[in-house]
């Protein structure tokens, strides 16, 4: 046996397409895609090592282990735009030299793909350009860095669906954020 597939679980909230991977058993390495829940058929042309957010017509790929980056790709693969995470900083207080990892995808609010990493932060790109629009950190190691606006703990997130606020509620308490200005 060289290789374990299958299709496994919905991609996301925000799609009905079915998430696919396949983990190649020489290199311990997954590849993943997705499918129409229709006919299974894949939708990207090949299967990449990235995992997948896919929401309207925008396919999202990102790799927390090796490339360390986030993606906006095409239907054949084709990198529209990348960021890598090294881009957010480090975090010199709990986790000096680590990189930075996306742990939850929020969703696409007016043009920008909001998510939440590892080191405590709320990101949004702009889903055209890859480039960020907003930085908010409740991390201490964040404080002297003038890209980040620090807020109150940001706790865990989600993406309310009435009126598109970010969420986020953690010991420190409750907060709304809106996602077209990142007020809270």
């Amino acid at each position: 046996m060289k290789e374990i597939g299958g299709n496994t679980n919905l991609l996301n909230e925000q799609t009905q397409y079915i998430g696919t991977h396949l983990l190649d058993l020489a290199t311990f390495q997954t590849y993943y895609n997705y499918a129409s829940p229709i006919d299974a058929r894949p939708i990207l042309s090949e299967s990449i090592p990235y995992m997948l957010y896919v929401e309207d017509d925008v396919i999202i790929a990102y790799d927390n282990l090796r490339k360390k980056e986030i993606r906006r790709i095409d239907n054949s693969t084709e990198v529209l735009w990348s960021f890598p995470f090294v881009d957010l900083g480090e975090d010199n207080v709990y986790m000096p030299g680590e990189v930075d990892h996306i742990v939850k995808m929020l969703g696409i609010v007016g043009g920008l793909l909001w998510f939440k990493t590892d080191f405590a932060r709320l990101i949004a790109l702009d889903i055209t350009t890859g480039k960020p629009a907003y930085q908010l950190s409740c991390n201490p190691a964040d404080q002297e860095k003038p890209q980040y606006k620090i807020v109150e703990g940001i706790g865990h997130c989600y993406l309310r669906e009435g009126d598109k606020a970010i969420i986020g509620i953690s010991s420190s308490g409750f907060q709304a954020i809106d996602p077209s200005t990142a007020e809270v």
